[in-house]
C-alpha cells in the first residue's frame, strides 16, 4: 500500500527515509524517520537509523 492510500505505512515511510539519506539529505531523512516514531515509537529499525543520523552530525 502506497503513502497516498495510507499515511502511516510504515514501510513506505522507511523506504522514503532511506531515498533522503541516500540523497543525503538528512533532515528530511530524520523528519521522515520521526513521523515513524509517531506511529510506533518502538520501531527499533527508525530508532537505529536515527541514532546514525545524529552520530553523521557529530561527525561532520
Amino acid at each position: 500500500m502506497a503513502l497516498g492510500e495510507d499515511p502511516r505505512n510504515i514501510d513506505a515511510l522507511i523506504l522514503m527515509g532511506e531515498v533522503f539519506e541516500r540523497k543525503n539529505n538528512l533532515r528530511m531523512a530524520e523528519r521522515v524517520y520521526q513521523k515513524v516514531t509517531n506511529i510506533d515509537p518502538m520501531n527499533l529499525i527508525v530508532i537505529s537509523k536515527l541514532d546514525s543520523i545524529k552520530q553523521m552530525r557529530l561527525n561532520n
